[in-house]
């Protein structure tokens, strides 16, 4: 699933180490949804999803549609929340 975000437009993922915790999971004739807690370990300054420093920890809540057709991903929808720095 990860390497499916990553190849998208703009995912740019250099600089960060993600790390990917599987909340929930269900899956109906072709379709599934997964809820993930998302950990993005910075090791180089990026501009990913904003500034960030070398050495930065962010976190966020995710939400993902799937639809597939055959065994391949055809439509994804992403809803992410990010957590704010305590």
């Amino acid at each position: 699933m990860k390497a499916f975000w990553n190849s998208g437009k703009n995912s740019d993922h250099k600089g960060i180490h993600e790390i990917l915790h599987l909340k929930d999971f269900i899956s109906v004739d072709g379709r599934f949804a997964v809820q993930l807690a998302i950990e993005w370990h910075c090791f180089e300054d990026t501009n990913y999803l904003g500034p960030r420093k070398k050495g930065d920890v962010f976190r966020g809540i995710c939400a993902a549609f799937y639809t597939l057709k055959g065994n391949k991903i055809a439509h994804v929808q992403i809803y992410l929340n990010l957590e704010e720095a305590a």
